[in-house]
């Protein structure tokens, strides 16, 4: 084995870029919220409850955007803990996707008010 796969695969098995990979869902969470910050609020053709509950959801957040932060280092928290002691590959990806959950959520409900149609006048 020559260096420079060693360096790739040292780098690529490394804490700084697992910790990144634990971000994502943070970051699909951000980006959702900034998607439907565009149409929040303006009059759509089909209003209905999903519509206004993801509206309230949006509201929600956006009053307590320090929720955002807190589940970043809740994510970077559960990849040192889960790194520190040694835990399978396997058993950090199951956790990673349960700990995805609440991100993909506020995702789907962030794309939802993006998708929607607005009336204009």
């Amino acid at each position: 084995m020559d260096s420079s796969s060693t360096a790739t695969s040292r780098f690529s098995n490394g804490p700084i870029v697992e910790a990144l990979g634990w971000l994502l869902p943070f970051a699909l969470a951000v980006l959702g919220h900034a998607m439907a910050s565009i149409k929040v609020g303006m009059p759509f053709i089909v209003d209905n409850a999903r519509t206004d509950f993801a509206e309230r959801t949006w509201y929600f957040m956006s009053g307590h955007a320090w929720l955002f932060a807190a589940y970043a280092m809740l994510l970077i928290g559960m990849s040192v803990l889960l790194r520190r002691l040694h835990c399978p590959g396997w058993v950090r990806l199951a956790v990673l996707c349960m700990a995805a959950i609440p991100a993909a959520w506020y995702f789907r409900e962030s794309w939802y008010l993006f998708g929607k149609i607005i009336v204009m006048y």
